[in-house]
């Protein structure tokens, strides 16, 4: 591990064919052109230009502001406003930090990643007086590749940095969350992310290292964040809804469409359905049950009898400002199924949060088959 002095006013080099080092704190290597670093670096421009910086990633609540000085204008930068804190949605946002980190490498750029120390960007005074607010510690890091390099730094807290580069690492070395964690938690005890933070780089992994907002995944997270945002359940997002199937004259090839059993009228298609792995079957109801739960096995398989859902455009009207309560057939108001906000628990036992769910016995499937090239047919 390559060790600057601790806070001071200049910088020192270590030997140019190893690494770069920033100004103040410890820089760390976690892969040959990859560091953790200071964050002084960033409020004088000497800094930047001593230490090759041409790019800067900034995820913070607020947009740093950097000196005037030679090659400041000619620094890349990229800001994504976010908290550091577990209900922050950094998922969403990870895909364009990680192109922009390999973007840079691929220009022969290199990326600092680390966590702000507040004395680099404010005042000694202002530093001071806000010392007990600010209780995690400051992580840096420095990526090297090629004669220039970039920063990335996150002003308040780790997680945020530790969950960027953890992503980067993922994305590039094909790694599993726990794996690319461990790398730089074994280099660096203190690179620790919220849980939150944790559970969205699953979600990423399970993507694929891509953030897929079509996939049942990225919408179930981004009901559950909406949850989180929208507590009293007004004027809730338009993209959060599906489109209605009735204003879309034709469908994806091999699509099921859904429609009422009583009027026919067409209610989701199957791009819209929220699969979920099957619960424990009956076991997972024994707190329901007058059946003592040893009496209850665990090896029967009980059937879905719902389809679990994204909102659609119509159900709009009924979501809105309740966390409860029936869904109808907007055209003959027949009983579909039911909504709750906090979950429902799928008949297989497996809880859905929130939960859209429309009864499988109260719509038909009818499949979709292009027919004359933009017409379709139905079957």
């Amino acid at each position: 591990m390559l060790e600057a002095p601790g806070p001071s006013d200049g910088c020192e080099l270590s030997n140019p064919s190893a690494s770069r080092v920033s100004c103040a704190g410890q820089m760390l290597e976690v892969q040959p052109g990859l560091y953790f670093g200071g964050a002084a670096a960033v409020a004088e421009p000497d800094h930047l230009r001593e230490a090759g910086i041409t790019a800067v990633l900034t995820v913070d609540s607020e947009e740093p502001s950097f000196k005037a000085g030679p090659g400041v204008e000619d620094l890349w930068r990229l800001f994504v406003p976010a908290l550091d804190k577990p209900e922050t949605d950094l998922l969403s946002h990870l895909d364009r930090c990680v192109a922009f980190i390999g973007q840079a490498r691929a220009e022969g750029r290199a990326v600092l990643v680390h966590w702000e120390e507040m004395v680099a960007a404010k005042t000694k005074r202002k530093w001071e007086s806000r010392r007990a607010r600010w209780l995690t510690p400051v992580i840096p890091a420095l990526w090297e590749a090629g004669g220039s390099q970039g920063l990335f730094f996150s002003h308040a807290g780790v997680s945020r940095s530790v969950a960027i580069i953890t992503a980067f690492l993922m994305k590039t070395d094909q790694l599993p969350f726990e794996k690319a964690y461990e790398k730089l938690q074994i280099l660096k005890p203190e690179a620790k992310m919220n849980e939150g933070f944790e559970w969205q780089l699953k979600l990423y992994q399970a993507m694929g290292y891509e953030v897929d907002t079509s996939s049942a995944i990225y919408k179930q997270y981004r009901l559950q964040k909406v949850t989180e945002k929208y507590p009293e359940l007004q004027n809730l997002p338009q993209e959060l809804f599906a489109v209605d199937p009735t204003t879309v004259s034709q469908g994806l090839k091999d699509e099921v469409l859904y429609k009422c059993r009583k009027c026919r009228r067409s209610l989701f298609r199957s791009s819209s359905i929220l699969d979920h792995r099957e619960g424990s079957g009956p076991i997972a109801f024994a707190h329901k049950r007058m059946t003592p739960s040893s009496m209850l096995t665990t090896g029967r398989q009980a059937q879905c009898t719902s389809y679990f859902i994204e909102p659609v455009q119509w159900m709009e009207s009924a979501l809105l400002g309740v966390m409860d309560g029936q869904l109808l057939c907007p055209k003959c108001s027949a009983k579909l199924g039911s909504f709750n906000w906090y979950g429902e628990q799928c008949s297989c036992g497996r809880w859905i949060t929130p939960a859209f769910q429309i009864h499988k016995n109260r719509v038909d499937e009818m499949k979709i088959l292009p027919v004359l090239g933009s017409q379709t047919g139905k079957i």
